[in-house]
């Protein structure tokens, strides 16, 4: 059953709402060509993201989202120079977020939200990222500011700081998180109809350029060609 790990030219795989249980194989290190994954929504057994991953340093894409992972964010990441959308949302991650994953240049995507576990202040190395386009950090137990990302750019050649930004900032200057340039500001508490447990927030393709949606995944035209 573990035959499609041994595919070692595999650029693209998409096991997500499969219903999958168990562990993820130690042999899924052998995809080191992989440049797409995702294993959202299946209710794999209760574990970290397996060290093997850090053999797929190509990844550009990778989602866990929803997938039963916990402890620490992997600081692993960070080796991946391609890597544009991280997806960790809705899992038991703890911890802080890791200074390292700043040092991923071609970022554009972050989701750690719905991680309730995950403590401290956002990096100000995260928050510089100068690729970042979204990130997703509601439903945590972030504190500080995001000034660093708000300021970022320093309104050069009218550039937005960030194009969405959803954190638990919903009281202003009383909030978790300071944020003045988010797009969605959540509580912990209150029910917001902007937060993410409301579908409106998870279309969110628009934003995406590589063909990503936080309700699915789709091919990204570059491993399948633009038809058009």
């Amino acid at each position: 059953k573990e035959n499609i790990f041994k595919v070692k030219r595999l650029l693209h795989l998409n096991l997500a709402v499969n219903n999958f249980s168990g562990y993820i194989p130690g042999s899924i290190k052998r995809l080191t060509d992989l440049r797409y994954l995702s294993l959202s929504d299946n209710p794999l057994k209760h574990s970290s993201i397996p060290t093997e991953i850090a053999h797929l340093t190509k990844l550009e894409e990778v989602s866990f989202k929803r997938s039963n992972r916990e402890g620490a964010i992997p600081i692993f990441f960070s080796k991946f120079p391609n890597l544009m959308m991280l997806d960790l949302e809705g899992n038991e991650f703890s911890g802080e977020i890791p200074e390292d994953l700043g040092k991923i240049s071609r970022l554009e995507f972050l989701a750690i939200n719905r991680n309730e576990n995950i403590i401290g202040t956002v990096p100000t190395s995260v928050q510089s990222l100068p690729m970042l386009e979204i990130i997703l950090m509601d439903k945590t137990s972030l504190s500080g500011d995001l000034n660093t990302l708000c300021d970022r750019f320093g309104g050069l050649n009218g550039k937005t700081a960030i194009e969405v930004a959803g954190a638990d900032c919903l009281d202003g200057q009383d909030a978790e998180l300071v944020c003045d340039c988010c797009t969605i500001c959540c509580h912990d508490i209150r029910i917001s109809k902007k937060c993410s447990q409301n579908d409106d927030y998870r279309v969110l393709e628009d934003g995406w350029k590589n063909s990503y949606k936080n309700e699915g995944y789709e091919y990204s035209k570059k491993f399948i060609g633009d038809s058009s």
